[in-house]
């Protein structure tokens, strides 16, 4: 008596198929972790860019702003205009961004920026950026004074009494920094 099989032969394309669809699942991961690779390097390989571009610390300002700020453009204009290589980040909110850069939770207008290792915040003059980067002073940030008798929002390098800068610390209190007779810009 003929033994009978449990087991149906299967055709060469049903194997076919079913290896296929097994492996599929893998295939696709494969293809993701390839492509967050490939992310990855170029997000690290673009940290390197601005020196690989010979663009030297104290020529780049980072601008990060929100959606709706607009007066940013104005200010990183005017930063090229006086010789500075400006990046502008748009970011969905700045907190992350003080946060790391130590800014003072009083100061919380549409835009920060950093500067070496400082955080800027307003539209401080490239005199004062320019002073920063000589004299190094022991400070987290500078911030344009935004008391009501000074012109929030503007840049004034032709009257450098109009709208003083002011030095922070890291817990938020103003620094003593005097101004000087011959800053350059």
């Amino acid at each position: 008596m003929p033994r009978s099989h449990s087991r149906q032969t299967r055709s060469p394309q049903f194997v076919r198929a079913r290896t296929q669809a097994a492996v599929l699942p893998y295939r696709s991961l494969a293809i993701v972790a390839g492509c967050a690779a490939i992310t990855a390097g170029i997000a690290a390989g673009l940290s390197y860019c601005d020196a690989l571009l010979g663009i030297e610390p104290q020529e780049l300002v980072t601008v990060y702003r929100t959606h709706g700020c607009r007066c940013a453009f104005a200010w990183a204009r005017e930063l090229e205009n006086r010789g500075y290589v400006v990046r502008l980040r748009e970011v969905d909110t700045l907190a992350p961004v003080r946060r790391r850069l130590h800014t003072p939770e009083p100061l919380n207008g549409c835009h920060v920026a950093q500067y070496l290792s400082y955080f800027v915040e307003g539209h401080v003059r490239a005199t004062d950026l320019a002073r920063l980067n000589r004299e190094h002073p022991e400070a987290a940030g500078i911030a344009q004074d935004a008391s009501p008798q000074h012109a929030v929002g503007t840049v004034r390098d032709a009257d450098p009494s109009a709208t003083p800068s002011v030095l922070y610390d890291v817990h938020g209190h103003s620094l003593a920094w005097q101004p000087t007779r011959n800053a350059r810009g």
